[in-house]
């Protein structure tokens, strides 16, 4: 069933916009606290304490995120505990199986990026709550890439049956990633069955290969988790039947998988926003050229 359109969506000749959360669109407090509203633009929740999220003026988009996370970065609502920290946005959609989602972003790394935690995330996306997320852009001690986890999930929190990490740069290309836009297309048609595809796109206008590039693709496949009580292998909230809300989420999300004598490492980056459309020229439309 096709989703219903809200005020947060924009239609463009190259498709729709089903949510625009570029910080060129959206205001934002510096400073927030719990119990702070979420933003007129649609975020569900400002994922952040003090700093950890802000806007800052940049030349190629005119407004970015500036996110920051280490000791003392997490959540308002819950603290993982020292050896993991977070500063993140998240706005809520529909689980939509059967259709397809294209997601824009733009991650540019800042000097000191230490990429040493054992998992580390700029984006997740349809993320039901129940384990890791079942696709998300990483940035950890193995690289930079995508990640999967999908398929039935017998209780909160289990292990996926499907797991899937693909890395497009290695952790020795960190140093020449330092102060670089890469953006990111990704495009995936979620099912739990195997209907489901994805695709990859990343571009860095000040490399070398400065176009698109399709770094990974996926046909005939599972692209979404469901179980533990809390979806449906048809996209339902058991507890209500009707369709499932889930979270995109962005920003910075990393840590140990085990508990540290030593302290989590602070990092810098800066986002545009998580873009989240209807086709795949609509997704590309919204970054500048170059």
């Amino acid at each position: 069933m096709p989703s219903v359109p809200t005020r947060h969506q924009t239609v463009t000749p190259r498709g729709r916009l089903y949510f625009d959360g570029r910080a060129s669109r959206i205001g934002l407090s510096r400073s927030l606290s719990s119990t702070a509203e979420p933003s007129a633009a649609g975020w569900a929740c400002l994922c952040f304490l003090g700093d950890g999220i802000s806007l800052k003026a940049d030349g190629r988009f005119g407004s970015v995120y500036a996110v920051t996370a280490g000791p003392g970065y997490h959540n308002p609502f819950f603290d993982p505990g020292p050896w993991r920290t977070s500063s993140e946005l998240s706005a809520r959609r529909p689980v939509r199986l059967g259709q397809w989602d294209w997601y824009a972003d733009s991650v540019k790394l800042l000097p000191g990026f230490s990429a040493t935690a054992d998992w580390g995330l700029v984006a997740d996306m349809n993320y039901p709550t129940i384990s890791h997320s079942p696709l998300e852009i990483d940035y950890d001690k193995y690289g930079v890439g995508i990640s999967r986890d999908v398929g039935y999930i017998e209780q909160v929190f289990g292990a996926a049956p499907v797991r899937d990490a693909q890395r497009f740069w290695r952790p020795n290309s960190y140093p020449a990633l330092i102060g670089k836009w890469i953006d990111w297309v990704i495009g995936v048609r979620w099912a739990t069955n195997t209907s489901g595809a994805l695709r990859v796109y990343t571009r860095c206008t000040a490399c070398r290969n400065a176009g698109w590039v399709l770094r990974y693709s996926l046909s005939r496949a599972i692209t979404m988790q469901w179980g533990g009580g809390v979806m449906t292998a048809d996209g339902r909230d058991p507890a209500t039947g009707r369709e499932m809300m889930t979270l995109d989420k962005m920003g910075l999300y990393y840590g140990y998988t085990q508990p540290q004598s030593f302290a989590l490492p602070t990092n810098h980056v800066l986002e545009m926003g998580i873009v989240r459309a209807s086709t795949r020229d609509a997704a590309m439309s919204v970054f500048p050229s170059r």
